[in-house]
């Protein structure tokens, strides 16, 4: 289960989880270092947005969609970690850019429901109720 909410939360716990994990929510926080362009390609992006890709680094990873991950979805990529350095000089042009459409913006399936905030926000939205 990808938890980015507190009901996420409330399902795992009541499936017998002992933990959750937490990383897109994370990412569109206020204190995150991740480049203002990866924090708004998340927070605009909608249902069903990400796929599984090797397109960036020859190794299976879940991200957004793009014009870059559509157009490998089919294609044979080099292995890991060949394929992460054949595609460095594209990601950083992307960047430079201001060009989401060619970066790998990693993200899991509810990121589009991630909301910016700080990490105490974020963490009391998430667990406010089963704090002690």
């Amino acid at each position: 289960m990808i938890v980015v909410t507190t009901r996420h939360v409330k399902e795992a716990l009541a499936q017998s989880a002992a933990a959750v994990q937490v990383g897109t929510a994370f990412l569109v926080a206020v204190e995150s270092e991740v480049s203002p362009l990866y924090k708004q390609a998340i927070l605009q992006s909608e249902g069903d947005a990400t796929t599984l890709t090797k397109a960036f680094t020859g190794k299976y990873a879940r991200g957004l969609k793009n014009d870059f991950t559509e157009r490998l979805k089919d294609a044979i990529v080099a292995p890991y970690p060949l394929q992460h350095h054949l595609t460095t000089a594209i990601r950083k042009e992307s960047t430079a850019q201001g060009r989401p459409e060619f970066l790998s913006l990693w993200m899991g399936a509810n990121g589009h429901l991630a909301k910016e905030a700080t990490v105490a926000d974020i963490v009391e939205e998430l667990l406010g109720e089963f704090s002690c």
